[in-house]
């Protein structure tokens, strides 16, 4: 991989990170206490620019593993992201598949959510911050011939 492809890739994936993280921050806080007042629809609203930036950090991850695929597939911290990534998009997939985007959606500001959409809520922050934590270790984890 070139440096500037290098480069452009990683800036991509920060991006890409921060609206993911973000955007979990902003579900997780609507859902709690923290900002009842926040109305789902504004949130919403971020969901399509989230799963562009989920799919924009798949892509950037598949360019960095074809890049130097035995770095990533003996690393346990790229195998744990892995998992977190996909834990992350299948609760997308719950969100959407349950009735907790139904409730959600029929909430007014200042009422409180569904346990249901709390717990996805959680789990997606949960999930980002785990991606993010095992994308700083994966350095710290290389197999021994790429030290």
């Amino acid at each position: 991989m070139s440096r500037g492809c290098g480069r452009c890739a990683r800036r991509c994936t920060i991006l890409g990170y921060r609206f993911c993280l973000a955007r979990s921050v902003y579900l997780t806080c609507a859902c709690s206490v923290l900002a009842r007042g926040i109305p789902f629809q504004a949130i919403h609203r971020l969901i399509p620019w989230g799963i562009g930036a989920y799919l924009l950090n798949v892509l950037t991850g598949i360019v960095f593993f074809l890049g130097h695929p035995d770095q990533y597939f003996y690393n346990n911290a790229f195998r744990f992201k892995a998992l977190f990534m996909a834990i992350a998009g299948l609760n997308v997939v719950a969100f959407y598949g349950t009735s907790a985007f139904r409730e959600l959606a029929t909430l007014k500001g200042g009422m409180e959510a569904p346990m249901r959409a709390k717990i996805i809520a959680g789990t997606s922050l949960a999930m980002w911050v785990s991606v993010l934590i095992c994308g700083r270790l994966l350095t710290f984890f290389r197999p021994p011939f790429f030290h």
